[in-house]
């Protein structure tokens, strides 16, 4: 099951989706992805960035955060009234699992509310952690409720 079948379980109308996650996680990727259908490399995400589309018949309103420690205090804000907070991790950079779990946590008040997807991205790359490492590393079994799904913003795999 890809991204696009969970947000069309969830979703029946115009919804705000926040996406949150460390830089280089491929956030920006990913919604370019979902609009264009391929790969386009991009730079960093200053701020945020809106982009209204419709998948499959389901119109979407995605907020793209910054991921840069400046930024990160944002996605609180933005999160406060989002119908589903989609969280991205690169699942081939184990060395910021720690920082990631960090961020995400410092966001439990809403990631308790709002649905949660967790994406582990570049599953295109060698060496990838494997979803129940990702689990642990970010502490995801304290959730009641949570998805997680393996993708690569690169090659369309999981999106």
């Amino acid at each position: 099951m890809g991204i696009k079948n969970i947000l069309k379980r969830i979703l029946s109308k115009d919804k705000k989706i926040v996406i949150t996650g460390l830089d280089n996680a491929g956030k920006t990727t990913m919604v370019s992805f979902l609009q264009t259908g391929t790969f386009i490399e991009h730079t960093p995400t200053m701020g945020k960035e809106e982009t209204a589309i419709e998948v499959q018949g389901i119109r979407m309103n995605l907020i793209d955060m910054g991921g840069q420690k400046d930024f990160r205090s944002l996605w609180q804000g933005e999160l406060n009234n989002a119908a589903i907070s989609i969280f991205m991790i690169d699942a081939s950079d184990k060395k910021r699992f720690i920082e990631a779990k960090d961020e995400l946590w410092k966001l439990s008040s809403v990631i308790k509310e709002v649905p949660l997807v967790v994406l582990a991205n570049k599953y295109d790359l060698p060496n990838v952690a494997p979803l129940g490492e990702i689990i642990q590393a970010l502490d995801l079994q304290k959730l009641s409720s949570f998805e997680i799904l393996p993708i690569s913003c690169k090659t369309g795999y999981g999106i």
